[in-house]
């Protein structure tokens, strides 16, 4: 039997007729899926962990093996993002002296091939705020903790918060993540346990390593205050405040009663008697 155009057309109209329906029938049908799969990935969605009542339902130890205290992520009040908050003591010294030591320390332990950095300094508030990335183990073990340390000194004591918590590492794949650390959920995945408790020893280290240097430096003096503040480098400055200004040098030099401090930058400082005697370079 042969067909005309217009049967063939009417055909055609008669079949996209008949499709369209179903085709409305079938995306109505789906969409109370999708939205109950959508429901259920919100449902899945942990509440963040409480760090204090975790830490104390684990009994995990104050202190270290070598007696240092370990000082465990808490959760901020507003919204419940990981800080960690420390009072550190430095008896003996006024707030200045707490100040410029922890300073100290800061400045010459940051690695800038891994991006720590100074972010803020307030001299009259004696206070700073510094970026570390710290990187623990290797290959797929391999995390890089990152956090921003606030420090403020008063008389006798530095008082730190930590911020911006975050870890990378590698989690079933090769492709590493960063998980802020209030998303991860230590009450029930021993990955992120580890991930925790590995923070907590690493920043609780450079905590109490900066307290026992800034307590060491009693002698701090700092007479060119208004030059460091202005980044500057001038002739009578003793190491500390070159070092507040440069950070720790490249190299050291020594030749006869000469020191040369030589910097990534290609400046050079030369010391003689502890005392900037000339500044090349940079």
């Amino acid at each position: 039997m042969k067909y005309s155009i217009s049967d063939r057309i009417a055909g055609r109209r008669y079949r996209r007729m008949t499709i369209i329906p179903i085709l409305l029938l079938c995306a109505m049908l789906a969409a109370p899926s999708a939205m109950a799969f959508k429901l259920k990935l919100k449902k899945e969605d942990k509440p963040t962990v409480d760090f204090a009542a975790w830490v104390k339902s684990m009994e995990l130890p104050s202190t270290d093996e070598t007696g240092n205290r370990l000082f465990y992520p808490t959760n901020n009040t507003d919204d419940s993002v990981a800080v960690v908050v420390a009072s550190l003591p430095v008896e003996k010294l006024s707030a200045e002296q707490a100040f410029y030591a922890a300073m100290l320390y800061a400045v010459s332990n940051l690695d800038e091939e891994s991006g720590d950095c100074v972010l803020a300094v307030d001299y009259d508030k004696r206070s700073f705020v510094i970026l570390l990335r710290s990187t623990q183990g290797a290959s797929t073990r391999e995390t890089t903790y990152a956090r921003n340390l606030r420090v403020e000194a008063r008389d006798g004591g530095l008082d730190c918060r930590v911020t911006g918590i975050s870890a990378k590492y590698r989690d079933k794949g090769i492709i590493p993540r960063t998980v802020a650390l209030e998303k991860l959920h230590p009450e029930s995945n021993d990955r992120h346990a580890e991930l925790v408790t590995e923070f907590t020893r690493v920043n609780s280290d450079y905590l109490n390593a900066m307290a026992s240097y800034a307590a060491s430096r009693g002698d701090v003096s700092i007479t060119h205050l208004r030059d460091i503040r202005e980044s500057k480098v001038v002739t009578g400055m003793n190491p500390d405040e070159v070092t507040l200004v440069k950070g720790a040098p490249f190299e050291v030099r020594k030749s006869g009663e000469r020191l040369r401090w030589i910097y990534g930058d290609g400046s050079v400082v030369i010391f003689t008697d502890g005392k900037v005697t000339r500044v090349t370079g940079g």
